[in-house]
């Protein structure tokens, strides 16, 4: 804990550790994929600590945080509609893959974390950059 008093902060012992000298990280090896097989393309990435309140990152990618409170231009992978004229580039990358109508909606995609991953939260990124074609 001593060597990394932030990162503690935010975790406290929701992972594992006694909470006095040690404290543990989330076994990411069991986060689910955003997206299946029928999915566009996202980037996903988990990060082990919160950024602070603003997080760079590509219009919809997918980061794991441990926390629920999104960063600045974040919001939460959960399923939400959204109106595609305020969002056009967003829609551009995700299209009715998650749900809405294609002509004034479109949906965010919903992850959902396992019992053994409680205490992370997913969230996409809104405003953002924009990802270069391949």
């Amino acid at each position: 804990i001593a060597e990394h008093v932030s990162l503690f902060k935010i975790l406290g012992t929701t992972f594992g550790g006694n909470g006095t000298t040690t404290f543990g990280l989330p076994d990411t090896r069991y986060a689910p994929p955003p997206f299946g097989p029928e999915s566009s393309p996202l980037l996903y990435s988990i990060v082990n600590a919160a950024s602070g309140p603003t997080e760079q990152g590509y219009q919809g990618e997918i980061k794991i945080f441990p926390s629920t409170v999104p960063p600045s231009g974040w919001l939460p992978c959960d399923g939400r509609p959204l109106p595609i004229a305020q969002n056009p580039a967003l829609f551009s990358l995700l299209g009715t893959t998650y749900g809405g109508d294609g002509r004034t909606t479109f949906a965010l995609p919903s992850v959902q974390m396992p019992k053994v991953l409680q205490g992370l939260q997913g969230f996409i990124c809104q405003l953002g950059g924009y990802p270069a074609p391949p």
